[in-house]
């Protein structure tokens, strides 16, 4: 298990801190599908929530989900 211990002048471990973590495949995947398509999402006043997913075509295209 890592710790830390507080001294006076700074912080000592008994191993070594991790600042960064690998990006696993699954959310790799979530981010591309963010980048790749729009979201809109409307609310009427009923309450009632419509989204629409939209995926970026070439050239400007828009192709419907």
């Amino acid at each position: 298990m890592n710790f830390a211990c507080m001294t006076s002048a700074n912080v000592c471990t008994k191993k070594n801190v991790k600042t960064s973590k690998k990006i696993s495949s699954a959310t790799k995947a979530r981010r591309e599908f963010i980048r790749s398509h729009d979201f809109s999402i409307q609310i009427d006043p009923s309450g009632k929530c419509e989204i629409k997913v939209t995926k970026r075509g070439l050239n400007g295209g828009v192709k419907y989900l």
